[in-house]
């Protein structure tokens, strides 16, 4: 029974997440705000109204917007508790799988890596977990268009990093996952084409033949995202919510302001909200052996530094955003003249962490792929420049940065040879991902 058990590990701990996500689901209800005018109109209407109504008035996201149809209309709460909580199982697993793929000759850790994958998690700001996987309307448009996104990328893993597993059949399902990826929320449809245009392009360079059904799936992606952003309905979408989220001033920015409120958000959420992502890629680079010593002290005082904020020390982590409430409108923008010289400090100081770890991960690795992720990372939240819902809408999207920052630590990990530092390594991310959720008990209580 014992080697029984030790074999089957990893299997046990996807069984224990499904079954402790569904418990925790069978809590969750239908909010009183977007779920239940979704549920409302799905009650309403035929699918196909449904969607030019929504293509025609609001957005261009057809793929999520169908499953969210069929969801509240066919299927109901209890469906989406246990479809959830497969999701939510399938996630890491999946992640992991791709991982898996672009492993050449480190020795895989299943295990640990599984340990790591799941805990990841707990390793987010526990707004972004609650928006992107526990919301009913959000969990459907981001965590399962996540998990779509991860299944539809691996015969395009395969191809590129030959794992002997890639066959014209995977497309079957890839090129269906492609399509309702792509139509559903921009950044996963970024990373698709992304992904699929640097795996083809790297087939190039190696003057190694590329499949028809790739260059096709590439085209889907693109043509999918064309459309989506084609939509009608999003000028109207983007017209209401300047009225409802933003001061009048907001439409009378300069491009260089713009682009300041656009930098300041996304250096505040790496210090806030994506911190330990950051912290974990650098301690495993502080664990290789073929970092030099003055980067492993570099990356130790990226990490303290990231890390004082849990002692109620925001000395690097303040960048005067500390007011707004994504739940709530804002009454005046952030400007440079409102910043203190400590948000500045702390600005400039992220922006040299984040330049650091793109660095940091060059050396860190052969490959240029983590380095791929990371910058798909920081664009997937640079795309708010273009939305007046960059503040209300922040939480959501760092969901698709925490993915990416997760899978460059899944594949870091395996370059970990002794497996006393494996286990130190997870055991500190076991520690990371429960101090993480501890500190934001508060949080959790008041959305009880």
């Amino acid at each position: 029974m014992i080697e029984f058990v030790q074999k089957n590990r990893c299997r046990f701990l996807a069984a224990l997440s499904f079954l402790c996500a569904f418990a925790v689901f069978c809590f969750i209800h239908y909010s009183d705000g977007d779920d239940a005018i979704f549920d409302e109109a799905a009650h309403s209407m035929d699918f196909v109204t449904y969607l030019k109504t929504r293509y025609l008035t609001w957005t261009g996201r057809m793929g999520g917007e169908a499953l969210v149809y069929c969801v509240f209309r066919f299927g109901g709460i209890w469906f989406w508790r246990v479809a959830n909580a497969v999701m939510l199982t399938l996630l890491p697993v999946g992640i992991l799988s791709l991982v898996y793929k672009s492993l050449s000759n480190e020795k895989p850790a299943p295990f640990r890596s599984m340990v790591i994958a799941f805990f990841g998690f707990l390793l987010m700001d526990i707004m972004t977990f609650g928006h992107a996987c526990i919301w009913v309307n959000g969990s459907i448009l981001y965590m399962w268009c996540a998990v779509a996104c991860i299944f539809a990328l691996r015969p395009v893993a395969d191809a590129v990093f030959k794992t002997g597993d890639f066959s014209k059949k995977q497309f079957y399902y890839a090129v269906p996952l492609t399509l309702f990826a792509a139509m559903s929320i921009e950044q996963f449809a970024m990373v698709l084409v992304g992904f699929l245009a640097v795996g083809i392009v790297a087939l190039l360079r190696r003057k190694e033949f590329v499949p028809k059904m790739l260059v096709v799936q590439l085209a889907v992606a693109v043509v999918a995202l064309v459309v989506s952003a084609a939509a009608p309905g999003n000028s109207f979408r983007t017209a209401t919510e300047m009225e409802t989220w933003v001061p009048a001033e907001y439409a009378l920015l300069s491009v260089p302001e713009h682009l300041f409120i656009t930098l300041q958000w996304l250096v505040s959420s790496f210090a806030n909200e994506l911190r330990l992502f950051f912290v974990a890629i650098w301690l495993l680079g502080i664990l290789l052996p073929s970092i030099a010593p003055k980067l492993k002290i570099a990356a130790g005082v990226f990490a303290v530094a990231a890390l004082l904020p849990y002692l109620h020390v925001n000395l690097f982590a303040d960048m005067g955003l500390g007011y707004i409430d994504p739940a709530f409108p804002i009454d005046h923008l952030p400007s440079f003249a409102l910043m203190t010289v400590g948000n500045v400090f702390a600005m400039v100081w992220w922006i040299a962490a984040t330049v650091f770890t793109a660095f940091y991960l060059r050396l860190l690795t052969n490959s240029l792929f983590p380095l791929f992720a990371f910058a798909g990372a920081i664009l997937s939240e640079c795309m708010m420049y273009f939305s007046p819902t960059i503040y209300a809408s922040g939480e959501r999207v760092y969901f698709v940065s925490c993915l990416l920052l997760l899978f460059i630590v899944l594949g870091l990990v395996q370059k970990l040879k002794s497996e006393k530092i494996r286990t130190a390594f997870v055991v500190a991310i076991v520690v990371f991902g429960v101090m993480n959720a501890l500190s934001q008990v508060p949080i959790i209580l008041s959305k009880i």
